[in-house]
């Protein structure tokens, strides 16, 4: 195993750090904040061209009938989206005195509610959405992201959920339809239950030479995160130990290349994931996992929480790693 200290994309790390800004006790107002819901006359089917930011995507809404088109990623690894706080100033969001639990991935975070009565995407209108109050760009680098650099918004499930979604990330699409729709059809379609808890998506996921175990579908994430004890188990041939640093804190993670990873019957060969260094400190979640980008990408993902089933259809015979 080697030893190194490259730097590494912390949309794929940041959910480690459990001990940031992690509320141990859960005093969020969630089960007061009304669902959103869509304009009387909304017509579904609808495709949005979404943009690419370090390899996750993005959409453009407009926020409270404005001029100016925002930029907000897509993120089924969060219950409650997010809006930066800056922005919300320019749109003038009082807060709503409530307080929402957003994830930035791993870390439950307290936000204050801001409710948007409107919010427009080409001509689809998303009444009543309530959003946290939460730079969450800022909470994934060390050094300050200004908002003319990052998407400003993030849209969880609590919005998601509205529709059947489907992400094309080789054509960079993604299509909201009517939840009641059936799936797409194809030869090649894999049918994936899900659990969705605490207002996430969780899948079973077995990787070569390790114990299944469950992880968030997070589309906000780049890469692959596993639990500590399945890394254990893996060959350390091809390791390398990478020292990472976020918000102040230092670890160590261990990079390693995963012959097979499987999903259901879906299966990307020639994974690389990270795992928690068991010499890091107490304070990095070494259980938590995440099944990200690098392996969502080679598929068209469609997602249906009434039915809690997921379906992948390969676009791609290659394999291997994200784009940077």
């Amino acid at each position: 195993m080697t030893k190194t200290a490259l730097k590494i994309g912390l949309f794929t790390l940041a959910s480690l750090f459990a001990g940031t800004t992690l509320a141990s006790a859960q005093k969020a107002t969630d089960a007061l904040i009304p669902a959103p819901t869509l304009e009387r006359g909304a017509v579904l089917p609808i495709t949005l061209t979404a943009v690419g930011w370090k390899g996750i995507l993005a959409i453009e809404a407009k926020v409270e009938g404005g001029k100016q088109g925002e930029y907000f990623v897509v993120s089924t690894g969060m219950k409650e989206g997010a809006l930066n706080p800056q922005t919300a100033q320019k749109y003038r969001l009082e807060q709503a005195g409530k307080t929402l639990s957003v994830f930035v991935m791993g870390r439950a975070l307290q936000a204050p509610a801001l409710p948007v009565k409107l919010l427009t995407l080409s001509g689809l209108k998303v009444a009543g959405l309530s959003l946290g109050a939460l730079d969450v760009a800022g909470e994934l680098s060390n050094r300050p992201v200004s908002v003319q650099q990052a998407p400003v918004g993030w849209l969880g499930n609590s919005f998601l959920s509205l529709f059947q979604v489907t992400m094309d990330y080789t054509n960079q699409q993604i299509t909201l339809e009517d939840p009641k729709k059936p799936f797409p059809k194809s030869p090649e379609a894999i049918q994936i239950p899900f659990t969705f808890k605490d207002g996430r998506i969780w899948v079973k996921v077995t990787v070569a030479g390790a114990k299944p175990f469950q992880a968030v579908l997070d589309t906000s994430v780049v890469g692959t995160i596993i639990p500590m004890e399945a890394g254990k188990q893996l060959s350390t041939l091809g390791q390398k130990t990478l020292s990472v640093r976020m918000k102040g804190k230092r670890g160590a993670v261990i990079q390693t290349p995963i012959p097979s990873l499987r999903v259901g019957d879906a299966e990307l060969r020639k994974v690389t994931a990270v795992f928690v260094s068991p010499d890091s400190p107490g304070d990095m979640d070494a259980t938590y996992a995440v099944l990200g980008m690098n392996f969502l990408r080679y598929f068209k993902t469609t997602i249906n929480y009434a039915k809690q089933k997921i379906v992948l259809i390969p676009v791609t015979a290659k394999q291997g790693e994200p784009a940077p």
